[in-house]
């Protein structure tokens, strides 16, 4: 189980507030104030809002994160299916 700090709070409910609105938004606070797992929970309010509506969802992030992102979907129990496409350019 996580818990989120009130900032986090604040983060997802402007995440949803905007998407709500069918506007953009753009999360970007300090490094280390969890803004990888208000993604992750605004994306899993979403998907279990409501499926069909909501995904699939694309994250795009440097390869050197792939995995963090992966492990926290498993942190907050994603119901979702998660997969990690990376290819090697050469």
């Amino acid at each position: 189980m996580v818990t989120l700090t009130d900032t986090q709070k604040q983060s997802v409910k402007f995440l949803l507030g905007n998407i709500s609105r069918k506007m953009g938004c753009l999360l970007a606070l300090e490094m280390g104030m969890g803004k990888t797992l208000c993604c992750v929970k605004t994306i899993q309010k979403l998907y279990r809002h409501d499926k069909e509506r909501f995904g699939p969802f694309l994250v795009v992030a440097p390869p050197s994160v792939l995995s963090f992102w992966k492990d926290e979907f498993q942190k907050v129990n994603f119901e979702g299916t998660v997969c990690i496409y990376h290819r090697e350019y050469t």
